[in-house]
């Protein structure tokens, strides 16, 4: 089994929101690719618990990270990233004294315009979202946590790629970029992130985020319409996924954050994106995970103004682990 993990930001001079890690012990191998979810509206309150330069995001990726590492040996995915979830939520009631709408509001004065509705604290708390996972060498099977739009791929012998769990990166047409783009052409705008800072699509953006661990105004979680994110709140106990995967047949694992998977074209067929997944496997295995991300990035900044492949970032931050089980 060899191991190769890579954790780079999208450009030199960001921060880098995302996280991984390998751990491992007598027959198992524990990974994780953790992804820093960039707050809508930076928190003021709390920079205080932030180091090194770091951001919300990154923040709650590497407290995340740390988490798990601290774990006990055997101890569940799932288990280990609610463990995650109350460290955070610790640290963060340490500044707020309660994770609600008026102990976050009182102290979040960015927060102001949405203090009617006490579900708008997860504009501006710093949040992560991750795939986790456990091999066992000798058993030769896979358990899994998930959150958010990080993956699990599996590379069969028979050469195909498998999603075990996450987003297999498609993107629709119709959305907040497409709107972007439509404004940019219309108003002459140099480039589609002038759009992007516009009050019609931030407004857009900014309210996303109530669908972190959501909840609706009863304070009931819906699972359809929220993705779970590590962000303190209780409510990431309805929306973690669990699973396993027997690795019998499995010549190559990868877990990523969505930045390091290949862009694709809006609206793909289940084809196309077959054919897509297939492409990310050959460069992989041809050239390694960093062999690859050389390519990933070429093709971006050969798409630098988004036409092709919709996006909000040229390079978004990529974080993964390539584990080769042949």
């Amino acid at each position: 089994m060899q191991i190769e993990t890579l954790c780079t930001p999208g450009n030199v001079d960001r921060i880098n929101e995302d996280a991984v890690l390998t751990h491992q012990e007598s027959n198992t191998l524990t990974a994780a690719a953790i992804d820093g979810v960039t707050a809508r509206i930076p928190a003021q309150a709390i920079t205080s618990l932030f180091r090194d330069g770091q951001n919300g995001a990154a923040w709650a990726a590497q407290t995340t990270r740390e988490a798990i590492l601290r774990s006990a040996p055997g101890t569940a995915p799932r288990d280990m990233l609610l463990a995650a979830n109350d460290m955070l939520r610790v640290q963060l009631r340490g500044v707020y004294g309660k994770l609600d709408g008026p102990s976050v509001f009182a102290r979040e004065p960015g927060l102001a315009p949405y203090a009617d509705d006490p579900r708008m604290i997860r504009l501006a708390l710093p949040a992560c979202v991750a795939t986790l996972i456990r091999i066992d060498v000798t058993s030769k099977g896979l358990i899994y946590a998930h959150t958010g739009d990080t993956s699990l791929l599996l590379f069969h012998a028979d050469k195909s790629v498998s999603v075990a769990v996450g987003d297999d990166g498609r993107v629709s047409s119709g959305g907040l970029f497409d709107k972007a783009k439509q404004i940019q052409q219309e108003r002459g705008l140099q480039s589609v992130d002038d759009a992007l800072v516009l009050p019609e699509i931030r407004e857009g953006m900014l309210k996303g985020g109530i669908h972190l661990n959501y909840v609706d105004e009863d304070g009931q979680p819906h699972p359809k319409r929220g993705v779970g994110a590590i962000n303190g709140l209780p409510e990431l106990k309805h929306y973690i996924q669990v699973g396993m995967a027997d690795l019998s047949a499995v010549v190559g694992v990868l877990v990523c954050t969505d930045g390091l998977m290949w862009p694709a074209k809006p609206d793909e067929t289940d084809m196309q994106v077959i054919n897509r997944l297939r492409g990310m496997r050959h460069l992989i295995e041809a050239h390694g995970l960093h062999g690859y991300y050389e390519h990933l990035r070429i093709e971006e900044r050969n798409d630098a103004d988004r036409d092709r492949y919709p996006r909000f970032k040229i390079h978004d931050d990529a974080g993964g682990v390539y584990i080769d089980l042949r």
